[in-house]
């Protein structure tokens, strides 16, 4: 993988971060990173063969191998990988997966993802670039638990082809004291809940919301559940197609 070249950059922080510090300890907090970092690792180097809608009602077959770094501070870890559009849904499909996994351990994160020029430096630590900036200008303007795409995605370029079922049109979620503004691309995590697990996601956001002062991340959250539950095979509806 190229130090410096066009890549996907996923930035997720692990919310509440000071209390959580305060209640486990940095071994604990430890612990929640390197059960996050060993998901990944299990999905690095995996060939991903899958079919992904046409836009006319068929599906077509996506070829993706998943070569991701990472890595973490403080409350905060990012992930990334060389840019490539049909490795892009294998991608978006990893990240519902993670956040899915994050809250099945019972630890809430909120991520953002930007696209475009970015130096990964891991040997260094070195991270810069506009990819970067915008996946985090995307995460810190939200008011929930969830994943949103950054402004870069409205670049031509980097439109796709997208996988219509790890991703919905939604920005209700949108901190109005932000100036940055979500563009309403976000990841469909429920819809994977629903098909990977059987357990009630709704239950398992009461069961962490104990920290007053996010209470509204975690309704926006149980909102978007309802709203993915309606939209659920949107793109397969006739006035999608047309």
């Amino acid at each position: 993988m190229k130090t410096r070249a066009i890549k996907i950059v996923a930035l997720f922080d692990i919310l509440g971060i000071k209390k959580r510090m305060d209640v486990m300890g940095i071994d604990g907090v430890l612990t929640d990173y390197e059960r996050l970092t060993s998901f990944v690792d299990q999905q690095t180097g995996c060939l991903v063969i899958r079919s992904v809608p046409a836009g006319d009602g068929g599906f077509c077959p996506a070829v993706g191998c998943l070569e991701i770094q990472q890595a973490y501070f403080s409350d905060t870890f990012i992930l990334w990988m060389d840019y490539d559009a049909f490795r892009l849904p294998a991608f978006f499909e990893m990240c519902c997966d993670l956040f899915c996994h994050s809250l099945s351990l019972g630890i809430p994160i909120r991520g953002g993802i930007g696209v475009g020029d970015a130096h990964m430096d891991k040997k260094k630590s070195i991270y810069l670039g506009p990819a970067l900036i915008d996946a985090a200008l995307a995460e810190s303007a939200q008011l929930w638990l969830g994943v949103s795409c950054g402004v870069t995605f409205n670049q031509d370029e980097y439109r796709g082809p997208l996988d219509p079922r790890t991703v919905l049109a939604y920005k209700e979620h949108q901190n109005p004291e932000k100036q940055y503004k979500i563009p309403g691309l976000v990841l469909d995590w429920p819809r994977r809940w629903r098909t990977s697990r059987s357990d009630d996601r709704k239950k398992q956001l009461d069961s962490m919301n104990t920290d007053q002062s996010f209470a509204l991340y975690y309704l926006n959250a149980i909102r978007f559940i309802d709203y993915s539950e309606k939209s659920h095979d949107w793109f397969m509806r006739k006035e999608s197609l047309e």
